[in-house]
């Protein structure tokens, strides 16, 4: 099996496994946090050894000096962060949520 093969197989298995999921929960005071998140990003790995050019195509992001291409890039939904406070205060639930969403994007050499 050559080793494009191969990595085309592992690219699969790994496009396909879940995303990784975190939470973390703690007790401040009458609080109660949470931390919770994914990260969500895949690699693109370019091998452009061969000379002929496809007018139109996905090119090289470096201008083709190199001839091979590495970059990582966010998935369909973004990575997260995310922290949620819970309390029951004069018989009312109270939530407060504040997330952040940062892109995962790398060009280049890597």
């Amino acid at each position: 099996m050559n080793n494009k093969i191969k990595l085309a197989v592992a690219g699969a298995v790994l496009a396909s496994a879940s995303v990784a999921n975190a939470g973390i929960t703690w007790d401040a005071g009458e609080w109660t946090v949470d931390m919770n998140g994914n990260v969500n990003a895949f690699a693109i790995m370019a091998d452009n050894n061969d000379n002929n050019s496809a007018q139109g195509a996905l090119t090289n992001a470096n201008g083709g000096n190199d001839p091979d291409a590495a970059s990582i890039n966010t998935g369909l939904f973004p990575a997260w962060l995310g922290f949620t406070a819970t309390t029951r205060q004069n018989n009312l639930d109270t939530s407060v949520t504040i997330s952040f969403q940062p892109g995962a994007s790398v060009t280049g050499g890597l």
